[in-house]
């Protein structure tokens, strides 16, 4: 695209409204993925206390943002307005048509960071402009910080912020549900389809549990995913953060329809060491059978969820393909 540039907005320039007034035209806009990174708001860009968005990098991690086609006196008009706090960097996104493409976006410079920032609400206002093309669950992540961010505004205590935080912090996760997905709710369509409306999603490991596409889930003949206890052995997955009643809307498939599985409590890791208490699905035995194989397409949809799966992971999957 000669004489053009990509560019992949992850904070307020999700906004269309805010890229015009900043001075980049663009041609056109699109949502699109960066994978191998992380968003934070931990960038301080005007000194006032508040967190704007930087990406870091985290292998296991994805960011969600706008992929805008501009011109090149576009760009140096935003280099302008975003200030000499950012640096610009190129990166590979990944389009909703599955193309992967070069675009430039925006980082903040470390000396910049700070822990403990949040960001205002006026800026998640800007950020929510752009949420036409932004997935519901990541939206709705945003809208959970905006709610959180309002309540600290509104309250009156003599406790201290960072107290505070944590308190409701808390609050909102009472509300949530936590699910460990193995299989093809690797998947965030899948997930999506299955209408469970998830606020984040991270890599986790279940450990003393393996692996096996040994359930006769839909009478046609192909092993579906199902988990073993066994030392010695870890399952890789998807952490989802759900908002509540995503669980009944997934229990349709896998207890409802056929009481093919049962929900169980498992306890895994994050990739921070921590353990978190969280919900998946066993298969009950009378659907257990050996020596099945799972089918292409069952494989490709658990694989639509290896960016956040050790590659070694991926592999092992891969091994079950009788394409192979």
């Amino acid at each position: 695209m000669e004489g053009k540039v990509m560019y992949f907005a992850h904070g307020s320039n999700l906004s269309p409204r805010l890229m015009v007034e900043r001075g980049a035209e663009f041609y056109s806009r699109e949502g699109a993925v960066l994978p191998g990174f992380r968003l934070e708001f931990n960038f301080s860009w005007k000194d006032d206390g508040y967190g704007n968005t930087t990406i870091i990098q985290d292998e296991d991690s994805v960011v969600y943002g706008a992929l805008y086609s501009c011109d090149e006196q576009g760009i140096a008009n935003m280099d302008e307005a975003e200030g000499e706090r950012l640096r610009r960097i190129n990166v590979h996104v990944k389009k909703e048509s599955g193309e992967r493409i070069q675009a430039t976006t925006y980082q903040g410079k470390e000396e910049f960071t700070k822990t403990g920032l949040r960001p205002s609400e006026t800026y998640l206002n800007e950020m929510l402009e752009g949420e036409d093309i932004l997935p519901e669950g990541y939206a709705d992540y945003l809208k959970t910080l905006k709610k959180e961010v309002t309540q600290i505004k509104q309250v009156k205590t003599s406790l201290t912020r960072r107290v505070l935080t944590s308190k409701l912090y808390a609050n909102l996760m009472d509300e949530k549900e936590i699910y460990f997905g193995f299989a093809s709710s690797l998947s965030e369509r899948k997930m999506a389809e299955r209408g469970a409306k998830f606020l984040s999603r991270e890599s986790a490991v279940l450990r003393g549990f393996r692996l096996e596409f040994s359930t006769n889930w839909k009478d046609d003949g192909y092993g579906y995913a199902n988990i073993v206890p066994e030392e010695g052995s870890v399952v890789h997955g998807a952490l989802y953060v759900c908002e509540r009643g995503s669980m009944s809307s997934m229990d349709r498939e896998h207890v409802v329809e056929g009481n093919h599985f049962r929900r169980v409590t498992v306890t895994v890791e994050k990739k921070n060491g921590e353990l978190v208490k969280a919900t998946t699905y066993i298969a009950n035995d009378e659907f257990v059978q050996q020596g099945l194989s799972p089918s292409e397409v069952y494989l490709n949809e658990i694989l639509e969820g290896e960016d956040i799966i050790p590659m070694e992971y991926a592999e092992f999957i891969r091994s079950f393909s009788k394409s192979k």
